[in-house]
């Protein structure tokens, strides 16, 4: 499927068949093959770190071009929002819940002693709000752990990358792929 959108006249990657010698997929796997075998001494400076990927390009825009975008990839207006309204609204939901929780565990505080058949309501409402809490840091907490496990394991990846290139090791994809990564 990407040969074929690689040879379609809109992307033109790859020319078509022109008539006198096809060009098939293993034709082009068999061309392509000793490309991966290029050092990156052979390959020009830009490429030797790396790729920046387009949306990192785009926030970087923003401070050091004074552009909105590097360039545009979203057509609409609800997808270029959605995402900067998402973690807003996820932060908004997140304090509301505690606030609220906070709210009724200072109802349940001014309530008299000797309010009866609303003391047992009253001890549920304590609990639950301080419960909700709980949650919520919990699930705070997890997520934060999570972030700094990606984080910590993709700076081992790029580490263990760049050694590998100062070794002159010549490193196969499926070794790479082990750390589970890529």
């Amino acid at each position: 499927m990407d040969f074929r959108r690689a040879q379609s006249k809109e992307l033109g990657l790859i020319p078509t068949d022109d008539g006198t010698d096809p060009i098939t997929f293993e034709r082009f796997a068999r061309f392509i093959v000793p490309f991966s075998e290029l050092k990156d001494e052979d390959v020009a400076i830009r490429f030797q770190f790396g790729e920046l990927r387009l949306n990192r390009l785009n926030m970087m825009a923003r401070f050091f071009l004074g552009k909105a975008t590097f360039h545009h990839v979203n057509a609409q207006w609800a997808n270029y929002l959605g995402r900067f309204l998402a973690p807003f609204i996820t932060i908004f939901l997140i304090l509301t819940t505690i606030l609220n929780s906070m709210q009724v565990e200072l109802a349940v505080m001014s309530l008299p002693t000797d309010s009866g058949s609303w003391l047992t309501f009253a001890r549920a409402s304590r609990w639950l709000s301080v419960i909700v809490l709980l949650i919520v840091a919990i699930v705070i907490i997890g997520l934060l752990i999570l972030l700094l496990i990606m984080f910590f394991n993709d700076q081992y990846f790029s580490q263990f990358s760049l050694r590998a290139k100062q070794k002159g090791r010549n490193q196969t994809f499926g070794e790479i792929t082990k750390l589970g990564v890529v």
